[in-house]
């Protein structure tokens, strides 16, 4: 089956359309606080995940697995990273991630911070049935052939809206926070993959979000996903 990738601006819903398209589909659902909560149960030894109490049923289970075998194959670099413990490379904000590098140490570790994502994310899209939430997944997987790129975008006055109803912000602070998060997120498509994070050509779906549920924005994505995956397996 598909692979989905959603990505979205702040306060458009992505999320909860993500959560929604996964629960319609039972697909697994992968995004910044999943891949967070994964990198920190790794070092447990990958011969254990084979053991009768380690078994492997959760998608937290699998990318658990995928981070073992990455940091294997890279050797002692990476032990010790910050990576592993209390703030993974791959779960940090667009903020924390989106100024250009101003010295070598800073260079070296975006080099890191998108080798990680890469590895990670390419191996995931390996495994069926999942919808990845951001982290650069729409760019990464472009040339994917079972993988439906979706982007979730709504006029400003609604994120802001959703911003001040959901994050409990004042009205001056959810436009702030909708600026800022939108400039930090288009700063970070720029830097690490040279797209403009708006540009519809990245995309197979674009879906402005202020007139219908998510639900039913979920029910266009699974039906387009179905799609797919019925048009590359029939070979059309």
């Amino acid at each position: 089956m598909a692979i989905i990738t959603i990505s979205g601006q702040y306060g458009s819903r992505g999320s909860e359309i993500a959560k929604e398209t996964a629960q319609l589909l039972d697909f697994s659902l992968v995004d910044r606080d999943i891949l967070a909560t994964a990198a920190q149960r790794t070092g447990i030894g990958i011969d254990r995940w084979d053991q009768k109490d380690m078994k492997i049923d959760t998608v937290k289970d699998r990318l658990s697995v995928i981070l073992e075998n990455f940091l294997s194959r890279s050797g002692a670099a990476y032990l010790g990273d910050p990576y592993l413990s209390g703030e993974p490379l791959i779960s940090r904000t667009y903020a924390q991630q989106s100024d250009e590098p101003q010295n070598e140490e800073q260079r070296l570790d975006d080099n890191k911070f998108l080798e990680i994502t890469k590895s990670i994310i390419e191996e995931l899209a390996s495994q069926p049935n999942l919808v990845i939430v951001g982290r650069g997944s729409s760019y990464i997987l472009k040339e994917h052939p079972r993988v439906l790129h979706v982007l979730i975008t709504s006029p400003e006055e609604n994120r802001i809206l959703w911003a001040m109803q959901n994050d409990d912000l004042s009205e001056e602070q959810a436009i702030r926070a909708v600026r800022d998060r939108e400039k930090f997120r288009a700063a970070f498509i720029k830097k690490f993959f040279g797209a403009d994070a708006l540009d519809p050509s990245w995309f197979d779906l674009v879906l402005q979000t202020h007139r219908l549920s998510n639900v039913q924005y979920a029910a266009v994505i699974s039906e387009a996903a179905k799609g797919l995956d019925a048009r590359v397996v029939g070979g059309a």
